[in-house]
């Protein structure tokens, strides 16, 4: 089982596969079966389950193929995870546990199903479609609480409209999904790579006049009920291209969250929400032009400060050393400073600051100071567990964590002070 270890107390009994009740009556909200075993939960989890239940039948679906389990109840108890553990279902429950023979109850949380349904039937619309007109073979496929994904090879995220466009028809169309369960006369493997020996009894999944799938996770009976399937987005992801979707409920609930969103920035910038998209380019270019007069201004104050800086150095050590933190001064800056500062000779200038939440640190030398820049900042940087670089008469290293510059700082200055760099 996932993430979980059960224990029968004594010898562990052997039991024939559960019978998938889920498999014959996808719809089916509650049933009686009898417990054929209670094991103990040897490894606690989040979800604080107590006890596995084993049954002699379940319409809870078992977590596998990308699709999370059924939630529910199992008599008093809550049905908090269910896992298949070599054919056999065991619900993992937290509450009242039954005993061994007895009859229990269960009922199934059916807008759990349905919505899992929902988005399971969606993939396998994309996974048609990918496949019939561009050829593209599915990999992978994750249904998650938000939005879903399906991994597809050889699909262009390019064509991700024609895609959803696709898809869509196939759902207005209203087809059928019918499921089938035989037995197979050769092996037959699953994407998960699950692999079914001759005769075994295998479960295919379609879409009229689409794929026919190998398959043991629940759909919906038609493709209209999935209402609407939205394609997201796509990442590229090894090989593949994961395609992020969401269909039905989740598909009214995302474009709503999309309308309060483009409602709340019309609101905020005055626009109309057809609007807003140049409102935002439009100030994102002013935003642009203010951060490079921004950075022009300061950069006009740092230079003018330079003097006052080199006036009040400190004499030490038969040097003029300036030590200090720049305040919110983008490296390229410090450095710019830093070679100002060096003109006069017999000058050290150590330098340091903090922009956009990063530390940088500039150490400097005039071609008259017997001081390798490179060296005392190696020997900094290995108290604080950094890297950086440079030569005799300058080096640098940037990324810090802010609150390691002023430390920095002071040991550089009592490096040099010895006058050897040591």
């Amino acid at each position: 089982m996932k993430n979980r270890q059960t224990s029968t107390r004594g010898s562990s009994p052997r039991f024939e596969k559960t019978r998938r009740i889920f498999w014959e009556e996808a719809d089916l909200s509650e049933f009686t079966a009898t417990v054929l075993d209670v094991r103990e939960v040897l490894e606690a989890s989040e979800s604080g389950e107590q006890c596995g239940v084993i049954l002699d039948a379940t319409a809870f679906f078992a977590e596998s193929g990308g699709q999370p389990p059924d939630r529910g109840t199992l008599g008093d108890a809550d049905v908090v995870d269910v896992q298949e553990d070599d054919g056999v279902i065991v619900h993992m429950i937290r509450g009242k546990a039954p005993t061994v023979g007895d009859e229990v109850a269960g009922r199934v949380d059916m807008e759990t199903r349905r919505d899992h349904s929902c988005q399971h039937t969606a993939q396998h619309a994309i996974s048609a479609v990918a496949r019939e007109k561009w050829g593209a073979k599915t990999v992978g496929f994750h249904l998650g609480r938000e939005t879903s994904t399906v991994d597809l090879e050889n699909f262009d995220a390019g064509a991700l409209k024609e895609l959803e466009d696709g898809v869509n028809r196939i759902v207005r169309e209203d087809r059928p999904v019918t499921v089938e369960i035989t037995r197979e006369k050769e092996n037959v493997k699953f994407r998960t790579g699950k692999v079914l020996g001759p005769d075994e009894e295998v479960r295919f999944v379609e879409i009229h006049g689409l794929v026919r799938s190998a398959c043991g996770g629940t759909h919906l009976k038609s493709t209209g009920q999935a209402g609407l399937v939205k394609l997201l987005k796509t990442e590229k992801v090894r090989n593949s291209t994961r395609v992020e979707f969401v269909a039905g409920k989740r598909s009214l609930k995302k474009f709503q969250e999309l309308q309060d969103a483009c409602g709340l920035m019309s609101t905020l910038t005055s626009a109309g929400v057809e609007d807003v998209p140049a409102w935002i380019k439009a100030a994102q270019k002013q935003l642009k032009e203010l951060k490079k007069e921004n950075e022009k201004l300061a950069h006009a104050a740092l230079l003018n400060k330079i003097p006052v800086l080199v006036e009040k150095a400190e004499e030490v050590a038969g040097l003029k050393l300036v030590c200090t933190r720049l305040e919110d001064v983008d490296m390229r800056f410090v450095r710019e400073a830093a070679k100002e500062i060096i003109k006069n000779s017999g000058t050290v200038a150590l330098l340091g600051s903090v922009h956009n939440g990063r530390g940088s640190l500039v150490f400097a030398a005039s071609d008259d100071v017997d001081v390798d820049m490179a060296h005392v900042l190696k020997k900094v940087l290995e108290s604080i567990g950094a890297k950086g670089g440079g030569n005799r008469t300058m080096a640098q290293s940037g990324g810090l964590d802010p609150l390691a510059v002023e430390e920095a700082l002071s040991r550089a200055r009592g490096i040099v002070t010895t006058g050897t760099g040591d």
